[in-house]
């Protein structure tokens, strides 16, 4: 049987026994952070051990040490860690023809908008297609979408050497809007198509 039980006493009585009365029952003598709980908590006792990483009670400080203060930490943590933008990537096939079209729009982002950069494949050209890529961005509240970028490609492989046969073309970061586009402005027989891949964080 513990000495609790042999005690026979009352709860309050058991508590003094076992020397537990000072962890609920005495309030202690120094209350500005950081508490000197010395008195109370002797150092390098079990619980003065788990309470301080070198078992010093002297110098404990309930806004950041107490349990409550680290969970309000980790409960910080992992709400920062949950709003952490997520790297996406969409993408498909386009077929050009002579008029302007989207490869990629975010035309109103919620806040401030980190694309990533998008990929364009150029293997389908012919000796006499020409494309271009076109990059727009919008830098006020209400203004337009306006043309900042122009890339043009020409013949096969969009004239690339090397045995290339796409271009990743970076983008900036943004708040008000942007747009990459396509147009084929001519084709050897037929217009053709373009795979694409872009990359933004939310």
């Amino acid at each position: 049987m513990s000495r609790i039980e042999i005690s026979g006493g009352s709860s309050k009585e058991a508590l003094e026994y076992e020397n537990l009365d000072h962890l609920a029952l005495t309030a202690c003598a120094d209350i500005a952070d950081p508490v000197d709980m010395t008195a109370e908590v002797a150092d390098n006792t079990v619980l003065a051990n788990i309470l301080a990483n070198d078992g010093n009670t002297s110098d404990y400080d309930r806004s950041t040490d107490s349990l409550e203060a680290i969970s309000d930490r980790t409960i910080a943590i992992l709400a920062d860690t949950a709003a952490l933008r997520v790297l996406t990537e969409e993408g498909g096939t386009l077929t050009g023809t002579n008029a302007e079209q989207n490869l990629y729009i975010n035309n109103a982002p919620a806040g401030i908008y980190i694309p990533a950069g998008i990929f364009v494949d150029f293997d389908n050209m012919a000796a006499d297609d020409i494309a271009e890529i076109r990059i727009y961005y919008r830098i006020k509240t209400g203004g337009g979408l306006q043309p900042f970028e122009y890339y043009a490609l020409t013949a096969a492989d969009g004239g690339l050497t090397n045995g290339l046969k796409g271009v990743y073309y970076p983008l900036k970061y943004n708040r008000f809007g942007i747009k990459v586009t396509l147009v084929q402005t001519q084709a050897t027989t037929s217009y053709k198509t373009y795979d694409y891949e872009v990359f933004y964080k939310v």
